[in-house]
Order: C-alpha cells, then structure tokens, then sequence
C-alpha cells in the first residue's frame, strides 16, 4: 500500500492508502474524481507518498513530489491491472458510474530508509 499525502484547502494535511504503480520514472496513482485527496492534488500539485516494507515496516521508501498530469485515458484498465496485483482477482472492474482517473506523479525527492542491522551494519 501506498500512503498519499495532500493539502486540504485549508492548509492541514490529508493522508490516505491506495494502490501505486510505476512507469517511467512516474508514479501511477487511480482513484475516483472528487474525492478529497484527488480535488486536493488538482488544487496544489505538491504530493508526498510513503511505501512500507510489509515484513519490516521500520523501511520505507519516501517520494516527494508534484502532479504531472492526470486523465481518465486507460484509466479503468489501470484499474483492473492494479487490482489483479493487489488483491490477485482477475477481471474485477470499477463500480458503474465511476469516473476513475490516473494521477501521475513525477519524484522530485526519494528517501529510503532501513533499520540498521542488529550487529552494525
């Protein structure tokens, strides 16, 4: 899973779990337009995004970042290719009348971080 923080329109912070993808450098995020997170990202571009390591969740990878585009195009095909990865069902489409979309994000800062090993390294 991967957590994306937003702005609210009044300056506090707006944090939620969804599916990501990657391509090209981008990170894919698909979701359905009008929910407070994608009006926040049309609204102020800036995006945080955190992945945990799920054995481990002290790891983590950190992408700071800004909207690049987003559109509807292949948007309910991304949306069947991440659920087939995330939940293992093949064919699972969107509900009827849902305007998905795809928000593209391009990393502008990427943090790993990792326990250290218990002897040191």
């Amino acid at each position: 899973m991967c957590y994306v923080g937003t702005v609210n329109g009044d300056g506090s912070p707006h944090v939620v779990p969804t599916w990501v993808d990657e391509e090209g450098g981008l990170l894919l995020i698909n979701s359905i337009a009008g929910r407070t997170w994608t009006d926040n990202i049309e609204r102020d571009p800036r995006v945080s995004c955190l992945v945990h390591n799920v054995s481990d969740p002290r790891e983590y990878v950190q992408v700071s970042g800004v909207l690049t585009t987003s559109d509807d195009e292949g948007a309910e095909e991304h949306f069947m290719s991440l659920a087939h990865r995330y939940l293992g069902v093949a064919g699972l489409k969107p509900n009827a009348g849902e305007h998905r979309l795809i928000f593209r994000i391009e990393p502008r800062r990427v943090i790993h971080q990792r326990p250290m090993s218990t002897d040191g390294q």
